[in-house]
């Protein structure tokens, strides 16, 4: 059972349990849940379906993922179905993967930037989603601000 005021990753995002509403559709009760990327948002999870979701990672998880953030290596940065690629990947509901994007995204746009291209869509809509996920966690797990993540984040990936 999810205690209200926790939070919980569901479909990649973190959210806030803001309570259980009895028997809100069809006699069934449901989590009311608010993400934390988008507080307008009102999702309703049945409370039997709450296999759909995911604690946080713990403080150590965090902390190693931190600290392996410069290992992780990025996609093949030339592969035809990127689109495709990047959607597993969030599929997987492994953070390493949301590093993964992140990392790949970037140098993909950095590269277009440096040949005077147009940066995709596709890239930069899967670079906010993944940050606004990966970030959202680990700012709840490491008690630092999305900022301050996004800070460490970059000075880790520059770290081999």
């Amino acid at each position: 059972m999810l205690e209200p005021g926790s939070y919980i990753v569901y479909k990649q995002q973190v959210c806030k349990v803001k309570g259980i509403i009895e028997k809100y559709y069809h006699d069934k009760d449901y989590y009311y849940l608010v993400p934390l990327t988008n507080e307008k948002l009102k999702i309703m999870l049945p409370v039997d379906q709450v296999g759909q979701t995911r604690a946080l990672m713990s403080k150590d998880q965090a902390y190693d993922l931190v600290d392996h953030i410069g290992s992780i290596a990025p996609l093949e940065i030339h592969a035809r179905n990127m689109k495709e690629s990047y959607q597993a990947l969030f599929e997987s509901d492994d953070p390493e993967n949301l590093v993964k994007i992140i990392k790949t995204t970037y140098m993909r746009t950095q590269d277009r930037i440096a040949l005077n291209k147009k940066v995709t869509a596709s890239d930069e809509t899967y670079f906010e989603k993944a940050e606004n996920y990966l970030f959202s966690e680990l700012s709840i797990v490491l008690d630092m601000d999305f900022e301050e993540v996004r800070e460490l984040f970059r000075k880790k990936a520059t770290k081999k």
